[in-house]
């Protein structure tokens, strides 16, 4: 009795498509986890430019609020019926000009005090 010949692959053959099969199971197993380490990366960067910009849209407000204190044009085109004495901290110059109209300039003094403790 003759068996009939049957076509079968070699033990090395099976044990070479396992051995490319693993080894392509890593390489894509090591491109995925540097996928997600750029991702991630990318994530917290998105979050630290974000931050960053609303400090310095805060700070760009700050300023702005300070700078408009100092501005010497917002004491122009007020009324005279604003008064000027009485008040804490309020320095009041007056002026008559020619046309015998009287300008009235106000200064505010502001004082900051620190207490340290021992």
């Amino acid at each position: 009795m003759r068996l009939a010949k049957r076509p079968a692959y070699t033990l090395l053959e099976v044990v070479l498509a396992l051995l490319i099969g693993v080894m392509l199971l890593a390489a894509l197993y090591g491109a995925v986890g540097y996928q997600l380490r750029q991702a991630q990366a990318g994530r917290e960067m998105s979050g630290q430019t974000t931050f960053m910009r609303s400090v310095i849209n805060r700070m760009e407000t700050d300023i702005q609020a300070a700078v408009g204190l100092n501005d010497p044009s917002r004491f122009r085109n007020q009324s005279n019926s604003q008064g000027g004495g009485g008040a804490t901290g309020m320095a009041t110059a007056g002026a008559t000009t020619p046309a015998g109209t009287t300008t009235t300039t106000t200064t505010t003094t502001t004082t900051t005090t620190t207490t340290e403790e021992r």
